[in-house]
């Protein structure tokens, strides 16, 4: 494990090395009661279409946002000299679903 620390501009870190993770405990618990995955079982992908194009993200219990763009190889047909030089993905989250001293869902919603 490293902490990772900062003194004015200067970034500092230090290692902290686990050498017998038997003696580690973890424990990460999750709710999704009241939420669109409520249902939705372990590995399963819910489209935004069923999400109100919102989608979930929580580290350690398994909930990642994937993003597919099945229009994207349509661009090259564009034809070879149209250059993108520029693209970008904005995620917000939705106000008022982060929260700084529980380990929550964090509902973000996709422009």
């Amino acid at each position: 494990m490293r902490l990772t620390y900062r003194e004015g501009p200067d970034e500092f870190y230090y290692d902290l090395p686990i050498y017998n993770n038997t003696l580690q405990f973890n424990q990460i618990t999750l709710n999704r009661q009241g939420t669109s995955l409520q249902a939705l079982a372990f590995d399963e992908v819910l489209p935004s279409e069923l999400s109100n194009q919102e989608t979930y993200l929580m580290g350690g219990v398994g909930l990642a946002i994937k993003i597919t763009f099945p229009t994207l190889d349509k661009l090259t047909e564009l034809g070879p000299k149209v250059v993108f030089s520029h693209a970008e993905l904005r995620l917000e989250p939705v106000r008022g679903t982060i929260l700084t001293k529980h380990p929550c869902l964090a509902r973000w919603h996709c422009t």
